[in-house]
This record gives structure tokens, C-alpha cells and sequence, in this order.
């Protein structure tokens, strides 16, 4: 069987093919982590509010219920309780809970939304649940976080997070190894980003789709893979360096 070569007439072919390479990162053999986009388009409108929401109310229950604050927690198991009822409590609660995940729909963007969606939830055995009697406490404008997850799977244990970097302003999740080193950064498209391709020693599809769950906080705990302090800011966790390395890295 005779294959058919592209004959490249100059570099500037070449450098034609690796740029639409870089444009599409469908092609090859790279494949998207975040293979569903449920939250593409309106699913419930109101007319006379001119109230939009990207989301069902099963969808807003199980994304909601992986927030890192727990009032909002709280009013998750409200609503699954009397969502059926036509009453101005569970209207106003549909609201606030709809436009919090409006919000993270546009914090981190429908496909990685998408994803967190299809991530397992895990019960908390020691959280009471309780009534808040004010809806109007509710701050809508605050900046809410989906928890971190450790995934273990046989002798291997790591962790995701979910972040959105100020600088760029694009969300990405991160992946750390037990030990709290960045091992692999994910775009949001869901696409491995090109300075891990060579660098992720593990099958992460395999774990996310047989390891086992646990929460583990809205920021994850990394470590610089320089100096092995802790990293607190999102920047930093990006790159796996903390700001003091990470000159001293780039300036050597």
C-alpha cells in the first residue's frame, strides 16, 4: 500500500503546517478531556425578568453541591427539597443558585463546566445542613470556587483544581502529584497544554474514570519544584514556581 507525502517546498511550508497545528489542537493525537458541553446554549428564560440560564435544575443541584462555601451548599439542599413546589421560596431560590452558575459558566467556560458536572459527588458525612432565613445575605457578585478533588487510584494518588488566572484571564485545571507538584496544566477546551505533552507519566483518563474521589479544599496545597515552599497564588500555581524561582529560573 503506497502513502501519499506532502512534498514541502520551502520553510515556509513547513512553518504553515506547525502554525495550524498550534491553531487546531484536535489534530493529531492529542484528545480533549472535557468531551461533553452541555451548557452551550439557554435552557430556561423568563420572559417577563429577562432572566437567562445556561442550565436545568438537576444540573445546577450537582454543580452546586461541589462549591467550596457552604452557605451556598446549604441552599443547594433547600432546593432539592421543595424545587417541584410553586412557591416565592423556591422561586427566589431557582434565581440565586441559577445565577451562581451563570457565573462559573463564565469563570471557567461551559466545556470545563461540563466537566466538573460529570465529576463524581462526594458526600460530606460530618456537614449539617441548615435553613438561612435571609435569601438577601446572598452576595451574587462574590467570586465562588469549586472544590479541589484528590483522585487515588491502586499505589497512585493525585489532585486537580480548578483555576482562573488574572493575568490572562483564562480558567485552566491543574493537576498535582501527591506530593504537591504541578505535573500537567489543562486549557479550556479541555486540551493538555504543549509543555506538559512529554511530561505527564500517567494515564490521567484512566484516573479520572476508575480512581477514587475526596474533596480536598478550593485551593489546592503545591509546592514550587525549585524550592518546595508552598504556592498560595493562582499565578504561581499555574507555573509550578513560586515568583522568587521562577525570576531566577527564567533569568539564569
Amino acid at each position: 500500500m503506497k502513502h501519499s507525502l506532502r512534498k514541502l517546498n520551502s520553510f515556509n511550508d513547513l512553518k504553515k503546517i506547525k502554525n495550524q497545528l498550534k491553531l487546531n489542537p484536535s489534530i493529531g493525537k492529542r484528545k480533549s478531556y472535557f468531551a461533553n458541553n452541555y451548557f452551550k446554549k439557554v435552557k430556561l428564560e423568563d420572559g417577563d425578568s429577562e432572566f437567562k440560564s445556561y442550565f436545568l435544575d438537576s444540573h445546577v443541584i450537582n454543580i452546586l453541591q461541589k462549591v467550596s462555601h457552604r452557605k451556598i451548599r446549604n441552599l443547594v439542599n433547600e432546593f432539592k427539597n421543595i424545587r417541584n413546589e410553586e412557591t416565592s421560596r423556591t422561586l427566589q431560590l431557582r434565581f440565586i443558585l441559577h445565577s451562581i452558575c451563570n457565573k462559573l459558566r463564565l469563570k471557567f467556560g461551559a466545556k470545563m463546566l461540563s466537566f466538573i458536572h460529570d465529576l463524581p459527588i462526594v458526600t460530606r458525612p460530618t456537614e449539617n445542613f441548615e435553613i438561612q432565613n435571609n435569601l438577601q445575605d446572598v452576595d451574587l457578585s462574590e467570586d465562588y470556587d469549586i472544590e479541589s478533588y484528590s483522585i487515588e487510584k491502586e499505589y497512585r494518588k493525585i489532585f486537580i483544581g480548578f483555576e482562573r488566572l488574572e493575568y490572562n484571564d483564562q480558567p485552566y485545571m491543574i493537576v498535582c502529584d501527591r506530593n504537591g507538584y504541578l505535573q500537567a496544566r489543562i486549557n479550556d477546551l479541555g486540551f493538555l497544554e504543549e509543555d506538559f505533552i512529554n511530561r505527564l507519566k500517567f494515564n490521567l483518563f484512566d484516573m479520572i474514570k476508575d480512581g477514587e474521589f475526596s474533596y480536598v479544599g478550593a485551593i489546592l496545597n503545591c509546592y514550587c519544584s525549585i524550592c518546595s515552599r508552598e504556592l498560595t497564588v493562582p499565578e504561581s500555581i499555574y507555573y509550578g514556581i513560586g515568583p522568587v524561582c521562577r525570576g531566577d529560573y527564567y533569568f539564569r
